[in-house]
């Protein structure tokens, strides 16, 4: 399986039509302004959306674990059930997950995985998107 896209940003709004908006899609760094009096306060909570694309190459799973690593240590960010319509011309898939309350825990880099699973909910196949995400402080007098 191959990894088409991976977009992180603000939010994502699902539109007619089989459409995604996607709201302040960011780069690889999240920098966090903040006063001197603030600084190295931890931890910092926003909205953030992860948007997906995967190319299943033949394979269709039937579910997937989103995580992020930090420091080598993997928490769970959104699971669920993959659907494919049978009519399907292609075997690609569209993942877009919104947390409403992501948690940094302090200055560092992000990474992700998605773990894409069999009926079983053995692992078929393991993907690490080369993006990762830089957080960051910015003190502001």
């Amino acid at each position: 399986m191959k990894l088409l896209n991976f977009l992180v940003c603000e939010d994502i709004r699902n539109e007619v039509g089989n459409k995604n908006t996607l709201v302040g899609v960011m780069d690889d760094k999240l920098i966090f302004n903040v006063t001197p009096d603030n600084k190295n306060i931890w931890p910092k909570r926003m909205k953030l959306g992860f948007f997906m694309q995967i190319d299943l190459e033949g394979n269709i799973p039937k579910s997937f674990t989103f995580k992020r690593i930090d420091d080598e240590e993997e928490q769970i960010i959104g699971n669920n059930i993959i659907r494919v319509p049978e009519k399907q011309m292609h075997n690609k898939i569209t993942i877009a997950i919104v947390h409403s309350n992501f948690t940094f825990k302090k200055v560092g880099k992000i990474r992700f995985k998605i773990e894409l699973s069999d009926e079983e909910a053995n692992i078929i196949d393991t993907i690490i998107p080369e993006y990762s995400l830089d957080i960051l402080e910015n003190v502001i007098e």
